[in-house]
């Protein structure tokens, strides 16, 4: 393996660590707020090995690197992107995507998908787009949003995957999609991409949206705490 490839692998390892960080540890401590500011230092990280491909003109991994900076911004809110953006711009961060972030989350996410969509492997390609579709919707997007999600057929990309975690998201997008139509009051659209997903019952539906939580591990959680 040559250091351009171990570069994008750990720092995608990295992005897995943080994400489990911010999953097991408890939203109401000062340990999970540290744990948020990560998420900065993550993508100050991301931007220098960046412009490290960029020093060599190899954009071969570009499209993996921002597709990690995407999975920490893509459930944000548009004040919520740009508060991040601006610390960015504290961090003296120079890639012209990112500096996007402070002034237009929008103009961000439109530059990434056509980037996102040409240059990654099929896998990683469904989840750029669901997770483009999904921030489309949280700015209020809706056009966008919906006319992506019909272009893109990702339910049957899914089902190729197998992946579980694609899935999730898949059904997260759906919710979105269907709330975002509610706000632009389009019902029909709104009733379309919800129906099916209230119809599963309160239980099946969390576990379909990945809300459910697992007993033994809130248990050992729980005595972890005692512990310290």
């Amino acid at each position: 393996m040559n250091m351009k490839t171990t570069l994008v692998s750990v720092l995608e390892k990295l992005e897995i660590e943080l994400y489990k960080a911010l999953q097991y540890t408890d939203q109401n401590s000062h340990e999970y707020i540290l744990r948020i500011k990560d998420e900065i230092t993550f993508i100050v990280l991301c931007s220098k090995v960046l412009e490290f491909y960029r020093l060599f003109n190899d954009e071969n991994y570009l499209s993996r690197i921002y597709l990690l900076i995407l999975l920490h911004i893509y459930y944000k809110t548009d004040d919520q992107i740009k508060k991040m953006g601006e610390k960015l711009k504290n961090e003296n961060i120079k890639d012209i995507y990112l500096c996007y972030l402070s002034e237009n989350p929008e103009n961000f996410i439109n530059e990434l998908s056509g980037l996102l969509y040409s240059q990654t492997e099929e896998k990683s390609k469904v989840k750029s787009l669901l997770a483009i579709i999904y921030s489309y919707c949280i700015l209020n997007k809706y056009f966008k949003a919906n006319i992506l999600f019909k272009k893109c057929n990702s339910y049957d990309m899914i089902g190729v995957l197998k992946d579980e975690n694609l899935k999730i998201l898949y059904n997260r997008t759906l919710a979105q999609l269907g709330l975002c139509a509610f706000r632009n009051g389009i019902y029909s659209d709104a009733l379309l991409y919800l129906s099916p997903l209230c119809q599963l019952g309160t239980s099946k539906l969390k576990e379909y949206l990945s809300q459910s939580y697992n007993k033994d591990m809130e248990k050992s959680i729980f005595f972890d705490k005692e512990d310290k």
